[in-house]
């Protein structure tokens, strides 16, 4: 008895410390961001969605404003700076390029028809948290 006591605590130590080493290794970029892109016309927000999958970044962007999602392209991540490119209807093809500071993020989207605006973002608390 006392030994299958002593098994089952070793086992749940062990799940314990793999899932704590996997969150300690996720990557600083993925996740859910809640994003606002400040315009002329007023700030246009969403949910910019960051994947890794074998090591590779990837994602969408969702706008609010029933605009849709987009696939992103070349999802970059280097010395805390994100780089992203997404082909939309409403503005063409735009680039973020913004710097991340823990949960948040802030810099630029440009945009093939309209120019630069603000971007900035915050991490979304994964479901269930």
């Amino acid at each position: 008895m006392k030994s299958a006591f002593s098994l089952l605590l070793l086992s749940a130590l062990l799940l314990a410390g793999c899932a704590g080493a996997r969150k300690a290794t996720q990557h600083p970029a993925v996740g859910s961001w809640s994003y606002q892109i400040d315009t002329p016309e007023g700030p246009y927000t969403g949910t910019l969605t960051i994947t890794q999958m074998d090591g590779v970044l990837g994602g969408m962007l969702i706008q609010s404003n029933g605009g849709g999602s987009t696939p992103l392209e070349n999802v970059t991540f280097e010395d805390g700076r994100m780089r992203f490119e997404a082909d939309t209807e409403a503005a063409g093809r735009v680039t973020g390029n913004v710097t991340v500071n823990g949960d948040t993020f802030e810099g630029t989207l440009n945009t093939a028809y309209y120019g630069a605006f603000p971007l900035k973002g915050t991490r979304q608390a994964p479901e269930g948290a």
